[in-house]
């Protein structure tokens, strides 16, 4: 079966229109011709010959109201099938990509926290250094202070 490709009017006049109501020859030329047009190739919609008005020097054939054929409500259910799956691949694809926007702030968030750790262990490693600094000072001074009082 071949793929059908209708224009967006197309559509809209098969959808809104033709799925609740069928149209007299008449009422169908509210709608533009090369919409109607496509859908009558398409075999979406139809209107069949019920009758020849020979009243004038040559027949013309007297139409039934168009109405949609099976093909195009078939069309019309496959075609909402496919929005309403393209919709939850649309609020699949937002999800994730609301996901990966919150992975991205939380690694912002932990890269931020490592700068901040690593300027601690600096300042700790420093605070370190000062106390065996002092601390060997004062073992120093006691040496000092306990030779002194043993000499002196």
């Amino acid at each position: 079966m071949e793929r059908i490709w209708l224009s967006d009017e197309s559509y809209a006049i098969l959808k809104d229109s033709f799925s609740s109501s069928s149209f007299s020859p008449d009422e169908i030329r509210q709608f533009p011709e090369p919409c109607i047009d496509q859908l009558l190739s398409f075999k979406l919609i139809q209107s069949k010959i019920v009758d020849y008005d020979i009243s004038g020097t040559n027949a013309k054939p007297v139409f039934s109201d168009y109405s949609i054929t099976e093909l195009g409500k078939g069309y019309l259910a496959g075609r909402f099938h496919e929005e309403e799956y393209l919709r939850s691949l649309q609020s699949l694809s937002e999800s994730v990509q609301r996901q990966a926007n919150l992975a991205e702030h939380s690694v912002q968030a932990a890269q931020y926290q490592a700068a901040d750790a690593e300027k601690s262990a600096k300042s700790s490693r420093a605070s370190s250094w000062v106390s065996a600094f002092t601390a060997i000072l004062a073992v120093l001074v006691n040496i000092a202070i306990a030779l002194m009082n043993k000499y002196c």
